[in-house]
């Protein structure tokens, strides 16, 4: 039986990984021709910095970022 946290988890990392696809593409739509609005640029960077937390939490002492992202990656 799987760990609903786990789950729940990684069912939102996926959702997160889709939202900023777009999101992504619509910013580098937007462009040089454009500015975000500062309430949006706060979001994007609280988000940057949560996911680091967590990412960092998770991966400990090791290369955190090379071991969550395989972890994540064999799962998606």
């Amino acid at each position: 039986m799987e760990d609903h946290e786990v789950s729940m988890a990684s069912n939102e990392l996926k959702s997160i990984h889709s939202d900023a696809q777009k999101l992504l593409g619509l910013v580098q739509q937007y462009g040089e021709n454009g500015d975000l609005q500062a309430w949006q640029q706060s979001k994007i960077t609280k988000a940057a910095d949560y996911l680091n937390s967590v990412l960092q939490s998770i991966g400990g002492e090791q290369d955190a970022t090379e071991g969550l992202m395989n972890k994540i990656a064999n799962k998606v």
